[in-house]
């Protein structure tokens, strides 16, 4: 089979959900869950027999199949997602490399951070001056991923337009999210929107991709088939109490348990690891500001080895970042150990590729290629 009639199948291919004749994006007006809706949807419909034999056929295909000469054949992971019920929506770099959004809210464009470290959706209070919270309501919310949310902050969005998404009643903090000069963001989208939509966060190519729904458990083993044919290991990655996701990491040697940040855009340790990791300090760089006032002094420490979870990584510098964090909860505060070391940063998201699946709490990375003598 040629690659013209590989390409032929996939555009034809749809979803488990399509079969049954139900659209994954479509909103339902069951009351104020939140939902996501998709601009332009294709309705195709197909035979069982037609999409069993795909389904095996893209179970046997890397997401960049080779061609008769070798070279890699155009089969996106866009392209492919979007055959599996996925729905892209295109990111940004910030001046710090982070990645950023534009949203539609209340007819107006504003600018989000796309921050897995974040634990709930904020926005800026000027962003949203008339909305009403919680308190303003007297009331409690029912959310469909974090259960009752008595924050009396919290106001639900009625709409908010990212790409061609739509999403209805998604809840967010009102809270000042500006904290230095370095913040020019209306808003962050935390992990709470990131694992309440499924989403596939695919670092390196800048593209958010979210679904109406749990992916099945096929699609999904022809998914994780078709990553490790094209070169990707899976990592997996542990949910925090207070939300986030943390992923074992080896430094020099020595394990860590760092917090998946894509809102940082360096990878910072903590103070209480340094000596455990073997790392270099080589003094003060500079101050390390969070919101809410926090600070910390931050100093570059030199490292010869990273691994995730025993899968070498390249190195994406000669140095991570060393401070006292306890002040965001993370390493060591007054005795006190937290449930992560550090933050992971840009940096080694971007250098390993990775795709962060938010739902299925893992992480898609390329090793490091040992280099050939």
């Amino acid at each position: 089979m040629d690659k013209e009639q590989v390409a032929q199948i996939l555009v034809e291919i749809g979803t488990l959900l399509e079969l049954k004749g139900e659209n994954p994006f479509m909103t339902r007006d069951d009351g104020p869950a939140p939902t996501m809706s998709l601009a332009k949807s294709s309705g195709l419909r197909f035979a069982l027999t037609k999409f069993l034999f795909v389904l095996a056929l893209l179970s046997s295909l890397p997401l960049f199949a080779a061609n008769e000469t070798n070279q890699a054949a155009p089969v996106s992971l866009e392209n492919y997602l979007q055959k599996l019920g996925y729905a892209p929506i295109p990111l940004k770099r910030s001046h710090n490399d982070q990645p950023v959004v534009q949203a539609r809210i209340e007819n107006k464009t504003r600018t989000l951070l796309v921050d897995s470290g974040w634990t709930f959706t904020t926005l800026d209070r000027s962003v949203a001056r008339g909305a009403k919270t919680l308190a303003d309501l007297g009331v409690t919310l029912e959310d469909s991923f974090l259960g009752a949310i008595t924050n009396e902050n919290v106001t639900l969005l009625p709409d908010m337009q990212l790409g061609k998404v739509t999403f209805t009643n998604q809840p967010a903090v009102l809270w000042n999210v500006s904290y230095g000069p370095s913040s020019r963001w209306d808003g962050v989208l935390g992990c709470d929107f990131l694992c309440r939509n499924y989403c596939l966060l695919d670092c390196c190519h800048l593209n958010l991709f979210v679904r109406g729904g749990k992916l099945p458990a096929n699609f999904k083993q022809i998914l994780e088939q078709s990553l490790e044919r094209s070169g990707y290991r899976k990592i997996a990655l542990k949910r925090l109490r207070a939300l986030g996701l943390t992923c074992q990491v080896e430094v020099n040697g020595e394990p860590v348990n760092l917090l998946v940040d894509t809102g940082d855009f360096w990878t910072v340790l903590d103070t209480s690891v340094e000596d455990r990791c073997h790392l270099f300090g080589l003094g003060t760089f500079f101050e390390l500001v969070g919101a809410g006032g926090r600070k910390a002094n931050l100093r570059r420490a030199s490292y010869e080895s990273v691994a995730f979870d025993g899968v070498p990584i390249s190195k994406a510098s000669k140095f991570f970042g060393v401070a006292r964090l306890g002040a965001w909860n993370i390493g060591e505060k007054q005795g006190t150990r937290f449930e992560a070391d550090g933050l992971m940063g840009n940096e080694l998201l971007l250098i390993s590729q990775a795709i962060i699946d938010f739902d299925g709490q893992c992480m898609w990375v390329v090793p490091d290629q040992p280099k050939k003598k």
